[in-house]
């Protein structure tokens, strides 16, 4: 399990995504304008599967979750799912829930 190490004083880092992104900025947009949509998405499908107790499910799509954010340099939200999923992998299901 990777995690990037970005500056969390700003909702993006886009120094670091840059990095990520081989200095990109053209792909960097790009990729920010889809990922609005699929944040939308990931959090609803983590809801729904917080709902069902399917803490299998809810670590593939906290990794998926993870990666997308990481891309970007959403950093808080690429460290807490990181930390979702070494919850689940440390088999701590209440820590996966609260």
């Amino acid at each position: 399990r990777n995690i990037l190490d970005f500056d969390v004083k700003h909702p993006i880092d886009f120094k670091t995504a840059l990095t990520v992104l081989g200095g990109n900025k053209t792909l960097f947009f790009h990729i920010l304008g889809r990922f609005d949509g699929a944040l939308q998405r990931s959090m609803e499908n983590i809801a729904t599967l917080v709902d069902k107790r399917d803490f299998s499910a809810i670590d593939m799509n906290a990794h998926i979750l993870k990666t997308s954010s990481g891309t970007v340099g959403a950093g808080r939200l690429h460290y807490a799912c990181f930390y979702l999923q070494e919850a689940y992998h440390d088999n701590d299901t209440e820590g996966m829930l609260s």
